[in-house]
């Protein structure tokens, strides 16, 4: 770090406070890492100033306020705050310690006081729709895809705290009234528990669909094992409400369904650009098709337009997203992180998709809390293709 920031520091350690070591070095990290690798390019000058201008006290010096400060933690975290939001990068945030960990294992699939169901509001009747349910959670078996949560834990699903109502920590025990897709009502009972889960999985062998939930560190190898569970039928993959994970996920998963050489993504950063590449050769041969709606994005947008483009898989749904940058997330002191822009991605043909979004083969608009019921339009055309695809492949 230049003198300033030294000096700053210095000071820092020579006034007794409520910070402890972590706090006095997280706003020199996060300065030095925007000022190196963020896509906005500030300079040092810029985020000074910036830190200034956004102290409480109007017109105070930087060093004054950090030395007199009553708690330097909660200080540099109005600061770092302003800092990311001067960036004009709507990714750009800071993350407390519990919510790293809240990220991380959503990354892993592991999870944390879940009932392990992804839900979508439905508009009429009012009620929040189950459109997926993990493996090895606490819903597996009890609450299944297209059941309409009513009740829980005496709220209706209207109230504006219902979502609230069936969060907490493990052993919460959330009782709920649930209409399955012919109208019955019934009453279940989950509690909440840690578990792991996959990020891709096989939903429905006989029909050949793997659902891929999120890009994490294992996912490459978990959509390898649930490929070979198909014994080469078409795969359809669902990528519907998958927001995404980590780059370096989606080219491996890719990897298993590209020729060696094929381009899967290129990452554009001010100062570098990085072309991304199938390195092993195609694993999988069957066709392919994958459904996608307006909430996949990112990695999973990655993945779906390498295959798409490299003419590796059909796609079918909604149009996606549109989140085409790359954002870092950097481990601060005292278990906090910050995670900020550093590039944009093109599609192999080279186009930024950025706020533009992915559009499919074959575009099928549908409410989002259809999805995976007997009323999915989408699914209903994979299958369809899928059907066609395998008859043609056996000729």
């Amino acid at each position: 770090m230049k003198k300033v920031f030294i000096l700053v520091f210095a000071l820092w350690l020579c006034v007794p406070g409520a910070a402890d070591q972590a706090d006095l070095a997280r706003f020199d990290t996060v300065v030095g890492y925007l000022v190196d690798t963020a896509r906005a390019q500030p300079t040092q000058d810029f985020l000074l100033t910036t830190a200034r201008e956004s102290l409480p006290q109007a017109g105070s010096d930087l060093r004054d306020a950090l030395r007199n400060a009553d708690d330097k933690g909660a200080l540099q975290t109005t600061v770092i705050q302003a800092l990311l939001k001067t960036l004009d990068d709507p990714w750009a945030r800071l993350y407390t310690p519990e919510e790293v960990a809240a990220l991380r294992e959503r990354m892993s699939g592991d999870r944390k006081s879940s009932m392990g169901v992804v839900v979508v509001p439905q508009k009429a009747p009012i009620a929040y729709r189950v459109v997926g349910v993990s493996p090895n959670s606490p819903a597996d078996g009890k609450l299944f895809a297209g059941d309409s949560i009513i009740w829980a834990n005496g709220l209706d699903a209207v109230d504006e705290d219902f979502l609230d109502s069936i969060k907490g920590e493990s052993g919460q025990v959330n009782h709920l009234k649930v209409r399955d897709e012919h109208g019955k009502v019934r009453e279940v009972n989950v509690t909440l528990q840690d578990f792991d889960g996959p990020t891709a999985y096989v939903e429905n062998k006989e029909k050949g669909i793997i659902r891929v939930a999120s890009f994490g560190p294992d996912t490459a190898q978990e959509l390898n094992q649930a490929m070979a569970e198909l014994d080469g039928k078409p795969a359809i993959l669902d990528l519907r409400f998958n927001g995404g994970g980590y780059v370096t996920a989606a080219v491996a998963s890719s990897d298993l369904f590209l020729e060696r050489g094929d381009k899967v993504v290129t990452t554009v950063a001010p100062k570098k650009k990085e072309v991304h590449i199938a390195e092993h050769g195609v694993t999988y041969h069957q066709p392919v098709c994958i459904l996608v709606n307006g909430r996949t994005a990112s990695a999973a947008e990655i993945f779906t337009a390498a295959l798409k483009i490299n003419h590796k898989a059909y796609v079918v749904g909604d149009k996606t997203y549109g989140k085409g940058s790359v954002q870092r997330l950097v481990s601060l002191p005292g278990n906090w992180a910050v995670k900020y822009t550093t590039s944009l991605y093109q599609t192999p043909d080279g186009v930024f998709i950025d706020k533009i979004g992915l559009h499919p083969d074959t575009e099928i608009d549908m409410e989002l809390a259809l999805s995976s019921s007997s009323e999915d339009k989408q699914l209903a055309a994979a299958l369809a293709w899928a059907e066609k695809a395998g008859t043609l492949a056996q000729r």
